[in-house]
């Protein structure tokens, strides 16, 4: 029964899963995390643990690293939840800042050809989006106070900010819809769900949650997002500090390479 199962799953990776994008809010993606469940657990408790996981995978869940527990559990892993998924199968433990940052040099000394050094101080987010698109500025005060504290909390938790007392002190918070027009038409294609649907009731439309400072924090157009990422660039501190921002423009450079694959 267990290998039954196991093997079900693993046509449904190689069969059914690449006719569709990548949904999953979780490291490892659900699939993955059902073989490994049944693995550990075997059929019928693993069974339910990947039930579970499936329920909690959904567009109003933060994500995050969820692996598997040594111990048969119906929850999200608290074990692995402040974990952080730096791509290609890379976990680190944001409690540990000199492994993260072995980890950020691996993967930059295999990207660093590629890398847009830019001089700083590095163009503001907000000036970068209209480079890009055309939007129309919307109220922050239309967001939940949950949804705005889970983004400080990955500001800090990303390293943006060192303090609460910093982040409070310097965080400028906008929310922008994306006209849609020749000039952002790309954008639109693949529509994925966010948290920030939830709060704008976006539809088929496109919206931005930015820090001035920092970049696009949330978005339901993970094309844009990239993108974003790629045009601003990185300066010199972000290389010599192994900043947040180096961080997510490495990852964006990984996962370009993996689709090109």
């Amino acid at each position: 029964m267990k290998k039954m199962l196991i093997n079900l799953v693993k046509s449904y990776q190689k069969v059914i899963s690449p006719l569709f994008a990548p949904s999953c809010r979780y490291y490892p993606t659900c699939s993955n995390y059902t073989v490994q469940a049944i693995e550990i657990h075997g059929a019928l408790k693993g069974s339910l643990m990947a039930g579970a996981r499936i329920l909690r995978c959904n567009p109003f869940v933060e994500g995050g690293v969820d692996k598997v527990p040594d111990h048969f559990m119906l929850k999200r892993n608290p074990a692995t939840k402040d974990f952080v998924y730096l791509g290609d199968g890379v976990i680190v433990n944001p409690n540990d800042p000199k492994y993260l940052k072995k980890e950020i040099e691996l993967i930059l000394n295999q990207y660093e050809k590629e890398l847009k050094i830019v001089d700083a101080p590095i163009i503001n987010a907000f000036d970068q989006l209209k480079l890009m698109v055309d939007v129309e500025e919307q109220s922050v005060a239309q967001l939940s106070d949950q949804y705005v504290e889970m983004n400080k909390k990955k500001l800090l938790s990303e390293g943006y900010y060192p303090d609460s007392a910093e982040l409070e002190s310097s965080v400028s918070l906008r929310l922008f819809k994306v006209i849609k027009n020749q000039k952002s038409h790309s954008y639109f294609k693949h529509i994925h769900p966010s948290l920030i649907d939830k709060e704008v009731k976006s539809g088929d439309s496109v919206f931005c949650l930015i820090d001035e400072d920092i970049g696009i924090l949330d978005s339901n157009s993970p094309e844009l997002q990239k993108e974003f990422i790629l045009k601003r660039g990185v300066t010199e501190s972000d290389l010599k500090e192994k900043t947040g921002r180096l961080v997510d423009y490495l990852l964006v450079l990984k996962q370009k390479d993996y689709d090109g694959h």
